[in-house]
């Protein structure tokens, strides 16, 4: 089955695995509306602890866990994940953040983020809840065969594959992508097959069951931090109306989102407001009211535990 996966995986990025750069880094990132995630995996309720101590790599399968809910499937490296904000929103912030903010396109990582808190002196819980949503670094071993077995929901594979008898009474009304049904159909195994087209599902079907994977590998506007940091879009899936997204990104070399130099211009999908052409209102990261900001009267240490 492992050779079958990997056979299917070279169909949906259109060349073998084997042809691109050993030497780059391939991970998982991902976005998810705040509301469908539980209360310990939202921004806020995120500890120091977890933005200071990255997770190490490691197989995803190391992780996984069934869930009907890609999300739930992945440990996060919060270190390193990019919390994006919105800058029409920052009126109210210290100037510290916001210069920090400013000369990395408005997103900063966990760790970053940290440093800003504990040297200016923040209240984290206020630093938080002005963030307008997060890119979300998936915990893999660093190779493009873990980051397309993360982003299928193979990591366990042969258990938990997925299928349209998952879905009972509705099954009959999930379509697949015709140009990915026709190109997989050289995966001889039907069940293993069939676990793959559930993430080639069309775009109508993708709003209630399974996702959309898009041809043109295009950049999501809410993955675009990840972008600036140096990323390269390999391979990008939809869930429901806009509510989720994840993606395989190349790395080049040693650019990790932590290292990674940034340009000095501005990100235009997060510093504007974005266009109806560009992308769908998404709950969870609309805009919020202005925040009050204070200052703790003993500055917060972050300390690895």
């Amino acid at each position: 089955m492992r050779e079958a996966l990997r056979h299917g995986y070279e169909v949906l990025l259109g060349r073998p695995l084997d042809s691109f750069p050993a030497q780059a880094r391939y991970e998982l990132w991902f976005t998810v509306d705040t509301e469908l995630l539980p209360e310990e995996e939202r921004v806020t309720s995120l500890t120091v602890e977890q933005l200071v101590v990255g997770r190490p790599a490691a197989p995803a399968a190391t992780h996984d866990r069934e869930s009907p809910a890609f999300w739930l499937r992945y440990a996060v490296d919060y270190a390193h994940t990019l919390f994006v904000f919105d800058k029409h929103d920052l009126d109210d912030a210290p100037p510290e953040l916001v210069a920090a903010l400013q000369a990395s396109h408005y997103a900063l990582t966990g760790e970053e983020l940290a440093r800003v808190v504990d040297d200016a002196g923040l209240e984290l819980a206020e630093v938080l809840a002005a963030c307008w949503y997060a890119c979300r670094r998936a915990v893999t071993d660093g190779t493009l065969l873990d980051a397309m077995d993360a982003a299928t929901l193979s990591t366990a594979a042969p258990h938990w594959l997925m299928s349209r008898a998952q879905f009972d009474a509705m099954a009959d009304r999930i379509r697949f992508e015709p140009r990915w049904e026709t190109a997989l159909a050289v995966i001889e195994d039907a069940p293993l097959r069939e676990h793959l087209l559930m993430s080639c599902v069309d775009l109508q079907t993708s709003r209630w069951a399974g996702s959309w994977f898009d041809p043109k590998h295009k950049p999501d506007v809410w993955l675009e931090p990840v972008t600036h940091r140096g990323g390269e879009i390999l391979a990008i899936w939809y869930t429901g109306e806009g509510q989720a997204t994840r993606a395989v990104v190349k790395f080049e070399g040693t650019a990790v989102p932590i290292a990674t130099e940034l340009d000095a211009d501005e990100s235009h999908a997060i510093a504007e407001e974005p266009s109806a052409a560009t992308t769908r209102p998404r709950a969870g990261k609309s805009r919020r009211s202005r925040q009050r900001f204070s200052r703790p009267t003993r500055p917060l240490r972050a300390r690895a535990p």
